[in-house]
């Protein structure tokens, strides 16, 4: 189980063309740096292109007691009309199952598209809100201590439950800790 759950998207969900599921570096860089703090981390990426099941099941076994938080990155969320019902629609009931789950963790959301959060403040309120860049600012708000920030000697670090294959690209939205 982890402490700190971030849900990420960059699939064919959220574009009106094909293209091929990937993922976006920021989500890892916020990750790192939480993990770095001494953080469980677990990013579940693809979150749009996974099934209602598949998705259910990951709530399951990454969420419970002892999570504090659960995030959402809208920094790729534009979705198609198409999906749109179906994406709010799992977002709704991933909230509804973190409350069940771990109705004392915070929702947190940030990006730099924060389009959907309206949706998202009608299921719960939502407890932080992060626009862009926001390594200091997620450490900041979840131990209430200051956290500087050095973007010259950061790096990002994965851990093997992040899935990162081999050689695999990752979408850099300048890799600044987007949520």
């Amino acid at each position: 189980m982890a402490q700190i759950v971030l849900y990420s998207d960059t699939s064919a969900y959220n574009f009106n063309y094909l293209s091929l599921p990937n993922k976006a570096a920021g989500v890892y860089r916020l990750a790192t740096e939480l993990r770095q703090y001494g953080y469980t981390v677990q990013v579940i990426n693809h979150l749009f292109s996974l099934t209602y099941k598949e998705n259910m099941e990951l709530c399951d076994r990454h969420i419970d007691q002892h999570t504090i938080a659960v995030g959402f990155s809208t920094t790729f969320w534009y979705p198609n009309e198409e999906m749109k019902d179906y994406g709010m629609g799992l977002i709704a009931d991933i909230i509804h199952h973190m409350n069940l789950k771990a109705p004392q963790a915070k929702l947190i959301v940030g990006g730099t598209n924060m389009a959907e959060i309206e949706f998202i403040n009608k299921h719960k309120k939502i407890d932080m809100r992060f626009l862009g860049y926001s390594e200091s600012a997620v450490l900041q708000y979840l131990t209430g201590n200051k956290h500087e920030f050095d973007f010259t000697k950061s790096q990002i670090i994965y851990d093997k439950s992040d899935g990162i294959l081999p050689g695999e690209t990752l979408t850099i939205e300048t890799a600044r800790g987007c949520i």
